[in-house]
């Protein structure tokens, strides 16, 4: 199933290519600009790492559910955050072409 759900939405971008303003493609700009925000974000975790204070923050979050996190304040929580994001575009780009991408 996922190789005919990948050409529907490659198919779908094909046609969007040429009829969308701008030659922008709704939500796959986003998940391009999305994912090397996570790259960012995944290296100033990698870097921060060592960090006592962020340690013990991580530490803290680790026995809340996401949904009880603060907004903003660390690498970790605008990661989550920007997960958030990428799944809710994954959903709006699949209901675009039709196919049930993401839940």
């Amino acid at each position: 199933e996922s190789p005919s759900m990948a050409r529907t939405v490659l198919q779908w971008k094909a046609k969007c290519a040429t009829t969308c303003n701008d030659g922008e493609i709704p939500h796959w700009t986003a998940l391009a600009k999305l994912n090397s925000k996570v790259v960012e974000l995944m290296k100033i975790l990698s870097s921060d790492s060592e960090s006592s204070s962020s340690s013990a923050l991580y530490d803290h979050l680790a026995t809340l559910p996401a949904k009880e996190w603060p907004n903003g304040g660390s690498p970790l929580v605008e990661l989550h955050q920007t997960f958030q994001e990428i799944r809710n575009n994954l959903r709006a780009m699949g209901e675009a072409a039709g196919v049930p991408i993401e839940p």
